[in-house]
């Protein structure tokens, strides 16, 4: 018995536009592979006698295909016998139930009637294009609801219970990833994200600040690294705090009749925001009508710090007393006390008398 071994001449391998091993793409799009022979001893590309394409049904059958088939894995299919394989409208097999599916092509490059090369199996992975069919907030705590569906669903929570809101997206295929942030204005053009462990929105009761209200953002990132895809979609919701003013302040400031004067309240529990009055009883004797301090002074809300102030040159020891911010809103009342005490200017005096007595003696 002679037995012949017979010498592989030929490096056979399939390259597309974008890979030389694997392929990922979606259903509907077209793809062309490409059959490159080489010659193993000089590694000059050459031609052969013939090409034969061959891919598998992407079914688990086994079963593999050489020419157009019903069963094949796009609608359309040509160049079978030439170094090129045109695949139109890739898709998945009729009686797939996964959103993906593996098909595996091969090249085969003949020398003769006789013998030829196969080149390793190319792999096209091939699923349906994800979506995010919507994306639904619900309020978790302190109860369980779901919010109105809207474009821009309205919520609203007392800040002494937790409060939390769960961002729930519907994706056709694949995992989804929900971030919060905060809208920094009406359009939410520009947004600062929210740290969370989860994909809820939390708020622990007695925690929030008037800060913690008004649009919010859920985004849903839905990302397949592999396929070079990624979607975002975004649910935005107006959230409302309701919390009564907690207000504070400190206890006593000293100024003199030279200084001005800025008496602060913080008020940033308070939802919405307080209206405030500045109440003034006087230590002993009382100002003149035309020098109380509501009639001089001037009153300012910045950030949730309540501000009254009187300008430098105004002060006068009658102003000394009790200040008193008293903040109102909707949910309730709240009010804290400054003791100001208010002393001649002493070095002030005395550089004045200072500079009339140099004048009386360069006069």
């Amino acid at each position: 018995v002679l037995i012949q071994k017979i010498r592989e001449i030929f490096d056979v391998r399939i390259f597309d536009e974008e890979s030389r091993s694997r392929l990922y793409t979606f259903t509907g799009t077209s793809k062309t592979l490409t059959c490159y022979v080489d010659d193993l001893t000089t590694g000059e590309r050459v031609e052969p006698s013939s090409y034969q394409w061959e891919m598998n049904l992407g079914d688990g059958t086994g079963v593999w295909i050489r020419e157009t088939d019903p069963r094949q894995g796009a609608e359309d299919i040509t160049g079978w016998r030439s170094n090129q394989l045109r695949l139109n409208n890739l898709r998945l097999p009729s009686a797939s139930i996964s959103d993906e599916s593996i098909y595996e092509v091969r090249c085969v490059a003949s020398y003769n009637n006789t013998f030829n090369t196969s080149s390793h199996p190319f792999i096209i992975n091939v699923r349906n294009k994800p979506t995010i069919k919507t994306i639904r907030i619900d309020r978790v705590k302190p109860d369980e609801s779901i919010l109105e569906p809207a474009d821009l669903p309205k919520d609203s929570y007392d800040s002494t219970q937790d409060y939390e809101l769960g961002c729930k997206p519907e994706v056709s295929s694949g995992e989804a990833i929900a971030t919060w942030f905060k809208c920094q204005n009406d359009d939410c053009s520009s947004m600062k994200e929210i740290v969370l462990t989860g994909d809820s929105l939390f708020f622990f009761a007695n925690s929030t600040r008037y800060i913690d209200e008004g649009r919010f953002r859920c985004q849903v990132s839905l990302q397949l690294k592999e396929y070079n895809f990624k979607l975002t979609e975004y649910q935005d919701v107006i959230i409302k705090r309701q919390a009564a003013p907690a207000i504070y302040s400190s206890g006593s400031i000293t100024y003199t009749t030279n200084d001005e004067m800025s008496l602060h309240s913080a008020g940033g529990s308070s939802s919405p925001e307080s209206g405030v009055e500045w109440i003034f009883e006087p230590s002993g004797k009382p100002p003149p009508e035309r020098r109380l301090p509501k009639v001089i002074g001037n009153t300012y809300a910045y950030g949730g710090i309540y501000i009254f102030a009187i300008a430098r040159g105004q002060l006068i020891p009658e102003h000394s007393g009790k200040y008193t911010c008293i903040a109102t809103n909707p949910y309730g009342s709240a009010n804290s006390s400054i003791t100001v005490t208010v002393n001649e200017d002493l070095r002030g005096k005395l550089r004045t008398v200072r500079r009339i007595v140099r004048r009386a003696f360069t006069g």
